[in-house]
């Protein structure tokens, strides 16, 4: 299920994402929030996270980009955390 959302710092995460991950195995970032967004939705008070195995990243260190979703006044509530080396 795709679900739309509005994520707090998505630049951020869109120039760590291409700047880390090795072009071939880039997918679509919108695509991969969508996707975080079906996740999110069931557990909206937790954080989340985008794996991204060694041999698909540009200095070989295996990636975890984090997020994090809460429950709001105004519905779900969506912030990328930022990137960290596994």
């Amino acid at each position: 299920m795709d679900i739309a959302l509005n994520v707090v710092h998505y630049e951020d995460f869109v120039e760590d994402y291409v700047k880390n991950v090795k072009a071939q195995y880039q997918h679509n970032t919108e695509e991969l929030i969508s996707e975080l967004g079906a996740y999110i939705l069931e557990n909206p008070d937790s954080f989340q996270q985008i794996r991204i195995l060694n041999d698909c990243t540009v200095d070989g260190i295996a990636k975890f980009f984090t997020f994090v979703g809460y429950q709001g006044d105004e519905g779900i509530q969506v912030f990328y955390i930022g990137m960290t080396d596994e």
